[in-house]
């Protein structure tokens, strides 16, 4: 069977429903057909930060995102939303990606979960 290529986009802020995207994406890992990205994008990058655990309640997000690399999963943050907020994400293997890498990214994309 080929290789699908399955990008998980995440624009929101952390929150409980981004802590099960970001289990649902290491879920994905399972099927060792799926080649799994993440995008973080707009609010999303904030996610790439880690998280506050006290302030907001999400325990688990964290050990996922930290789980991504070990499973092979490809972390992307989008330049242009991580240089509008003045932040910096360098957790988690995280690596920055112009317009031009965003739209091929979700252009080779099989499946896209947003």
């Amino acid at each position: 069977m080929a290789t699908k290529k399955v990008t998980v986009v995440i624009s929101e802020a952390p929150s409980p429903d981004v802590s099960e995207r970001v289990r649902m994406t290491v879920g994905l890992t399972l099927d060792d057909d799926n080649e799994v990205r993440v995008l973080l994008i707009d609010d999303g990058i904030y996610t790439g930060l880690g998280v506050d655990h006290e302030k907001i309640g999400i325990k688990e997000m964290d050990n996922g995102l930290v789980m991504f690399g070990a499973l092979g999963v490809r972390s992307y943050a989008h330049s242009g939303s991580v240089k509008e907020r003045g932040v910096s994400v360098k957790k988690f293997g995280v690596v920055e990606i112009g317009d031009n890498e965003v739209e091929k990214l979700v252009s080779e994309s099989s499946i896209i979960f947003a």
